[in-house]
């Protein structure tokens, strides 16, 4: 009996380390483990991966095995001066295959390779022009690249869409919020909460998630296409009266680079900053309220 205690005992504290380790990470949800997408580095890794898919540069194997050295035969040829013979035969017209398919291939894959490199020049020049189809396209990349946790332990699933008012410097984001069986909720040193107490952590991670996308974004737009983000936070939701998917818009906010540029993310109260500098309107009762019963915010 004594000895199952104590294996009870170290269950419960391994769970209790779990929890505590979860909670710090949900506390810093809004900066933790967070990379900037580098568009140079974007833009040469994008180059690299169509280059792989251009015409294939052939090798001394691949010409082996078009002139039918097979390894039988090369085993053979070890034990066999007849096997050696029609070895040494065949390496000869794999030679000749070689230098023909290089010659033939070689001129296509340069020109590949070099069509690649203008394309993806072009592309890196129209995001750092401030194109509109480019910043989309490259701010896409960005949020769902994002790797992140509302629970601790699986990735989020986001859903994102994007607008970009280009005479504004304005992104418009459209951003998924996590549904309440989503986000782990984790009490106080153990204190039972209740619904009102779980609808306020689960409020404050989803202001840590959208404070999570402003920032990725400003850090990664290095080109300052951005000045300003509206962000529209939205419950993806299953209407049971209409037996049908809905989505409906419940948190939106404003955030410039220059309040971006004053905040240190590490110290800042997310709670103060969004009570005194960003003020959002988000609807009332959220999580409190089934989706459905929730007003939409305009």
């Amino acid at each position: 009996m004594e000895e199952r205690n104590e294996i009870a005992e170290v269950d419960r504290e391994e769970q209790l380390e779990k929890e505590r380790n979860i909670k710090r990470y949900l506390m810093k949800l809004h900066y933790i483990n967070l990379y900037p997408l580098n568009p140079d580095r974007f833009y040469e890794d994008e180059k690299r991966k169509a280059m792989k898919n251009g015409p294939k540069v052939p090798t001394r194997k691949d010409s082996q095995k078009d002139a039918g050295i097979t390894l039988w035969l090369k085993i053979k040829s070890f034990f066999s001066e007849d096997a050696r013979k029609k070895r040494d035969f065949l390496e000869e017209k794999a030679e000749e295959y070689y230098k023909e398919n290089l010659e033939l291939v070689m001129p296509r894959k340069t020109e590949y390779d070099k069509q690649c490199d203008q394309r993806y020049t072009f592309m890196r020049d129209q995001l750092r022009n401030g194109d509109k189809k480019e910043v989309i396209r490259f701010m896409k990349e960005v949020l769902y690249s994002d790797d992140f946790s509302v629970d601790g332990e699986n990735r989020y699933e986001i859903d994102v869409s994007l607008d970009y008012l280009e005479d504004q410097s304005q992104l418009n984001i459209c951003f998924r919020i996590p549904n309440e069986y989503e986000i782990r909720v984790i009490p106080r040193y153990r204190q039972k909460m209740n619904r009102a107490d779980e609808a306020s952590f689960r409020i404050d991670i989803v202001k840590k998630v959208l404070l999570r996308v402003a920032i990725i974004v400003f850090l990664s737009d290095i080109d300052m296409n951005i000045q300003k983000i509206f962000l529209t936070g939205y419950l993806d939701y299953f209407d049971s009266s209409i037996g049908a998917d809905e989505r409906k818009n419940v948190i939106q906010l404003k955030m410039d680079r220059a309040l971006f540029d004053k905040i240190d993310f590490e110290k800042v109260s997310v709670a103060d900053l969004y009570e005194k500098r960003i003020k959002p309107k988000m609807s009332g009762m959220l999580y409190l309220k089934e989706p459905v019963d929730l007003k939409e915010i305009k």
